[in-house]
């Protein structure tokens, strides 16, 4: 009895609207079904003391601490500045190859 109720539920949720309300059972199902969503979603957001999850007021902030961390040397500097020119030079390539691609060819006559 549970695989059928499943796979009617799956054939109204598969149906156009207008199908749906030339049915009057299958139109039960179908406003049956939004109502026990409506219900769950109502249900969840709702705490057992009656506030409302959607209304609540945010935790306050935290206070972070800094970590310190050594300074960088200069041959990181340098490492980290060559790995971001050739990220950059590998980026402005792919755009390029991009836009070649959109350009139509030019053909150019003899």
């Amino acid at each position: 009895c549970d695989q059928e109720k499943t796979q009617s539920e799956a054939e109204i949720n598969r149906m156009s609207i207008d199908d749906l309300l030339s049915n009057p059972v299958r139109t039960s199902m179908y406003r049956r079904s939004w109502e026990e969503r409506t219900m769950d979603i109502h249900n969840l957001s709702r705490q057992p003391d009656g506030e409302s999850l959607l209304h609540q007021m945010p935790d306050p902030p935290v206070e972070v601490t800094s970590v310190t961390s050594k300074p960088k040397t200069e041959a990181q500097k340098a490492r980290s500045r060559k790995k971001w020119k050739k990220l950059k030079s590998k980026i402005k390539a792919r755009e390029q190859q991009q836009l070649e691609k959109q350009q139509p060819a030019l053909i150019l006559d003899p």
